[in-house]
């Protein structure tokens, strides 16, 4: 591996000593989104509304699978993943068929659909 890698997976490991855990795992959580936009964004060029949709679904599902199986973290853990994932396949195949505008445009109104389902 090249040194780069190396230092930067040792600060990845070491964030929760040096912060408190809760700050640590916000930074790996918003760091995971940003790789997600980045690769939307920077190698297709493609410019998605979604991701946040995505992003709360997980979480939702996940925070409700947490207090549901209280000592089972992973398997909450594991649930929003599956969640948030699922959603973005059933997006994505939906959007990925248009290009340009039209795939702006599918995104946001799926994302202000999901918007005003979960507020209904």
């Amino acid at each position: 591996m090249k040194k780069q890698t190396v230092l930067l997976l040792a600060a990845v490991v070491a964030l929760p000593l040096v912060l408190r855990p809760a700050i640590a795992s916000e930074i790996w959580i918003f760091a995971i989104l940003g790789l997600g936009l980045n690769l939307l964004l920077g190698y297709t060029g493609l410019l998605s509304f979604g991701q946040a949709t995505f992003f709360g679904f997980g979480g939702l599902r996940g925070g409700v699978a947490a207090q549901a199986l209280r000592h089972q973290c992973l398997l909450a853990l594991g649930a929003g993943v599956f969640v948030g994932a699922a959603s973005a396949a059933i997006v994505g195949y939906l959007c990925v068929q248009r290009s340009g505008l039209y795939f702006i445009m599918l995104t946001f109104a799926l994302n202000q659909l999901f918007y005003f389902v979960a507020y209904q």
